[in-house]
């Protein structure tokens, strides 16, 4: 049974696209490019599920992913790659992540594959980001509960000056007050 067919199966969405990520991941290195699963997909990631991303954002080379993706029977839909049978999204980010975010990509292994994601301290600045210029909530939230729960491996210095450089400094000063006792923070 290949792969594919395993995605086809009845198995658990979260499940479904972490293997679906590694067979992206593995076929995109074979060309030479190693991804980076970033935005809402990576939240998910970060999260165990408990936020359910619509889409697979990635960082790839459009020309690889137009490669790919049609080769498993992918269909383009507007800024989507969409497989209805598998009932899996991906959008790809063709811009590439700066030497910073690169030398802060984290990786998870999961059955002999290696996804990529963007780093714990840059996803919740791109979460900020998203919150800054809509004004939902739901990303405020978010680049909350991350940083919830990684709170132990962020760097406040890193993630205060990436902050500053993407102009959201002020709403993670909000988060960092609400979560860390003050002497954290002095």
């Amino acid at each position: 049974m290949s792969y594919l067919d395993i995605l086809k199966s009845d198995i658990n969405p979260l499940t479904k696209r972490v293997i679906f990520a590694g067979m992206l991941t593995m076929a995109l290195e074979k060309e030479g490019f190693s991804p980076v699963v970033t935005n809402n997909y990576a939240v998910e990631l970060y999260t165990q599920g408990n936020y359910e991303a619509e889409t697979i954002d990635i960082v790839a080379p459009v020309e690889l992913i137009n490669k790919v993706l049609p080769s498993w029977d992918f269909a383009r839909d507007g800024d989507f790659w969409v497989n209805q049978d598998l009932g899996i999204k991906v959008k790809s980010h063709a811009e590439d992540l700066d030497e910073k975010e690169m030398q802060r990509v984290a990786e998870i292994n999961f059955n002999g594959a290696t996804i990529y994601l963007l780093g714990v301290d840059d996803l919740i600045v791109n979460k900020l980001t998203d919150f800054a210029s809509t004004d939902d909530r739901q990303d405020y939230i978010w680049a909350q509960e991350i940083m919830e729960l990684f709170i132990n491996e962020i760097d406040l210095d890193y993630l205060r000056d990436r902050a500053a450089e993407k102009g959201v400094y002020e709403p993670l000063q909000s988060i960092i007050n609400e979560i860390l006792p003050s002497e954290f923070y002095k």
